[in-house]
């Protein structure tokens, strides 16, 4: 009864939240930051968005030639991606990826695993549902950007801790460093190709150039990894 109840909790909350994904500056600025580093797939491959929104990211990382699946909890929000990419799936993936093995070349998860309750448990989902060979790019808030150290000098909670769920909230339950985040996806049999961030925010101030020198303290994690095996 108390997992039925949490679970129900959880879908209302993505449902009242999630009904349609505004883009801010430096959701803009993560997006250029992906494209530079989104591997060539084939013409006619599958690109899975997961944890889509209303599917804007995923119509604007689009290869030419691929076909873009989202995957999206939030009924709301899923029915505004249909109309900007090719399908939408409703389903939790925290449960399973509803896709068959070796089926996917490209998994593209942003802003999500952070939410996730077994990130262990999708990061084998991607793996199985990956080609060999195929890609996995995931973004997330890094709990050691260079603000967030200064935040923490000054006694401050970081921008991206939270410790409820509620309206104003985006749900939050875990934090990741470049290295704790690389360790991660390595376990599950990847290789991280590439590690790279937006740029490093210090209130006003931002510099893209030195996110790619020194992601370690850029404002997000982005990582592009390979199956291997």
């Amino acid at each position: 009864m108390h997992s039925a109840r949490i679970s129900l909790r959880k879908f209302e909350f993505i449902s009242s939240r999630y009904k349609e994904h505004k883009l801010s500056k430096d959701d803009f600025r993560r997006i250029i930051a992906v494209r530079r580093i989104l591997p060539k797939i084939p013409v006619s491959s599958i690109f899975l968005d997961v944890g889509c929104y209303d599917g804007t990211i995923g119509s604007l990382l689009r290869p030419n030639g691929v076909t873009v699946i989202g995957l999206e909890l939030s009924k709301n929000a899923a029915l505004i991606a249909k109309g900007k990419i090719d399908e939408v799936i409703i389903c939790d993936v925290e449960e399973s990826l509803p896709f068959r093995d070796n089926s996917c070349d490209l998994i593209y998860m942003g802003e999500l695993i952070e939410h996730l309750f077994d990130p262990d448990y999708f990061l084998e989902e991607a793996r199985r549902v990956l080609s060999l060979g195929g890609y996995l790019i995931v973004t997330t808030p890094n709990l050691a950007s260079l603000g967030s150290r200064i935040s923490l000098l000054l006694g401050r909670k970081p921008w991206m801790i939270e410790e409820r769920i509620a309206r104003d909230y985006a749900g939050h339950i875990r934090y990741y460093t470049v290295d704790t985040l690389r360790k991660l996806i390595e376990e599950h049999h990847f290789v991280v190709e590439k590690v790279t961030s937006e740029g490093v925010k210090l209130w006003r101030m931002f510099s893209s150039k030195l996110g790619e020198i020194i992601p370690t303290l850029g404002l997000h994690i982005i990582i592009c990894a390979k199956r291997i095996s």
